[in-house]
């Protein structure tokens, strides 16, 4: 997890396990925060992982109180450091949803590349927001 601006937006347990979820917890007071899955290859600097056979991301989320937007990212392996990733905005409920998103939604990103295979992005992060994921897969 990574912040930028004000102050800290994260303690140890930011990020934990509930049960069969796992639950985000930004504190604010940041420009922005982001928390992601990456693949990782001690053989490759910048490694990568095939996506190219599926076509949708389902997510199974809910905030914590209902109304918090998440942007959900992805990001191939070429794909700039100093450019904010294409991002999918979700407004969540407070009860448990699937989402689903076309991959599509994410061009330019090279599929075949996925270097971020899922990231969540608060922008702005200003104010504290909580949020938990019970499913993620690619179809």
């Amino acid at each position: 997890m990574q912040s930028q601006g004000f102050g800290p937006s994260f303690r140890f347990d930011s990020i934990e396990q509930r049960g069969n979820e796992l639950h985000f917890e930004f504190l604010g007071g940041s420009d922005w925060a982001v928390a992601f899955w990456s693949a990782v290859s001690i053989a490759e600097e910048r490694s990568f992982l095939d996506f190219s056979r599926f076509n949708r991301l389902l997510l199974e989320m809910k905030g914590d109180q209902g109304g918090e937007t998440v942007k959900v990212h992805i990001k191939d392996a070429g794909y700039p450091d100093d450019i904010a990733p294409v991002s999918v905005d979700l407004v969540l409920s407070d009860e448990w949803q699937t989402y689903e998103i076309d991959l599509d939604e994410f061009a330019p990103n090279d599929l075949s590349r996925l270097h971020v295979v899922l990231g969540f992005l608060i922008f702005p992060a200003h104010d504290p927001l909580g949020f938990s994921v019970r499913n993620a897969s690619y179809r």
